[in-house]
């Protein structure tokens, strides 16, 4: 009498038990299956971060080809490292991204965007080594004259200069800046009067 109560005590939880344990091998089951028949498709994928006008060889030497599912594969990525064509990011990739045709641009300025405009100006080194220096080829353009200063261009973006090491800091020397398109008779009405002078963003 007692081994049945017993029994009758713990059959419930017994079949229970067995149920969530041939569930959860049904669902495995399932889940192996659907991995099986899921098509994968080799994808280029960046393997560190890379900011906008990185040249297509650097991207080239931090990228690799991963298998991915073909439904996450986004529209117009890379399959190959061959199929990356010569020119420049055209905007940030992050660590893990794909990259696409789209990717990419011709040259540095097309890649910042279709209103900027590439510029040669004549500046002093004291007026954009320590910028370039301290936060980066992004910096905005003032025109200061004496003790007035008035901002001409924002966010512009230093795209050649000279061999920093070698410069004559009460020599001007020519750099090369891309500014957006609306900004350029202030810029060079500013490098013409020599008083150009950049500051970090």
């Amino acid at each position: 009498m007692k081994i049945n109560n017993h029994v009758k005590r713990f059959l419930p939880a017994g079949i229970a038990f067995i149920m969530v344990g041939l569930g959860a091998y049904i669902g495995l089951s399932h889940a192996s299956s659907a991995n099986a028949k899921e098509h994968l498709v080799p994808t280029l994928m960046l393997k560190v971060a890379h900011s906008a006008g990185t040249q297509w060889d650097v991207v080239r030497a931090d990228a690799q080809v991963k298998m991915i599912p073909d439904t996450s594969r986004a529209d117009g990525a890379l399959s190959s490292l061959d199929e990356i064509p010569k020119g420049v990011l055209a905007y940030p990739h992050v660590s893990g991204q794909q990259l696409l045709s789209s990717s990419f641009a011709p040259d540095v300025v097309q890649a910042l965007g279709a209103n900027y405009v590439a510029l040669s100006v004549r500046v002093d080194p004291q007026r954009w080594v320590g910028p370039l220096m301290a936060s980066g080829n992004i910096v905005n353009v003032f025109d200061v004259e004496g003790v007035d200063a008035m901002q001409v261009a924002t966010k512009a973006v230093i795209l050649k200069t000279p061999d920093t090491a070698a410069l004559d800091p009460k020599e001007g020397v020519v750099i090369s800046l891309a500014v957006l398109r609306e900004s350029v008779p202030k810029v060079l009405a500013a490098a013409e009067n020599e008083h150009l002078w950049l500051v970090g963003v």
